[in-house]
């Protein structure tokens, strides 16, 4: 048989990382698929998120963003605490910075918000 060099198979090992994400991306999509509109009618106008992490089995989201202020960030999180479907919102981190308050927080969700 023809030997496979390790650079086609480096290429195939990517290509099939990317399609098994994609298939599992797709497999969870009924889930962001009500996870973005939720997150743009729920958060403050004064906050931005720069990193999310959702892990569905825990039914938890980690957002990281920055807030205008501190007052922008208790309301956002009264806004999701209030929420149907949300369980629980935990501050996990505050800080002030120059650009306002960079914030770590948790979307803590009840297992029906997924179906």
């Amino acid at each position: 048989g023809e030997e496979i060099s390790d650079e086609d198979r480096a290429s195939f090992l990517n290509f099939y990382s990317q399609f098994v994400n994609l298939k599992s991306i797709l497999d969870k999509h009924i889930v962001t698929s009500k996870l973005f509109p939720f997150l743009e009618q729920n958060t403050h106008r004064d906050i931005y998120y720069t990193s999310m992490i959702l892990d569905i089995k825990n039914l938890t989201l980690a957002l990281q963003g920055i807030s205008k202020n501190y007052e922008s960030l208790a309301s956002g999180g009264t806004v999701f605490g209030q929420a149907s479907g949300v369980g629980s919102v935990v501050f996990d981190d505050m800080q002030t910075s120059e650009r306002g308050v960079n914030f770590k927080m948790r979307l803590i969700f009840k297992p029906e918000f997924f179906k």
